[in-house]
């Protein structure tokens, strides 16, 4: 984005009614976006079992992929309690 067009954009920015109310005037804030962010979503057909946000700075290794699936147990066991009765085979070691 050019300099120019930037500066015109940040100028632009104008006093707002903030409630809809005369006399209530604030300027809006250009707030900087959060970046990329990594969720891991686990549901079923009655709903969102879980949602995980990796830290920022973390890769997802074995250690946090077998933390994660613990916590996903335990959510299971507190929401879907006829669930966490049957039993599941882990993928196989190679």
């Amino acid at each position: 984005m050019g300099s120019s067009l930037h500066a015109r954009i940040k100028n632009s920015i104008k006093t707002v009614d903030a409630i809809g109310m005369p006399g209530s005037k604030k300027k809006a804030m250009a707030v900087k976006s959060a970046g990329k962010v990594m969720a891991s979503v686990f549901w079923d057909a009655d709903g969102i079992l879980m949602i995980d946000y990796l830290p920022k700075d973390q890769t997802i290794n074995g250690e946090y992929y077998a933390n994660l699936l613990d916590k996903l147990h335990q959510c299971i066991q507190r929401k879907r309690t006829g669930l966490a009765k049957k039993k599941y085979l882990p993928p196989r070691q190679r």
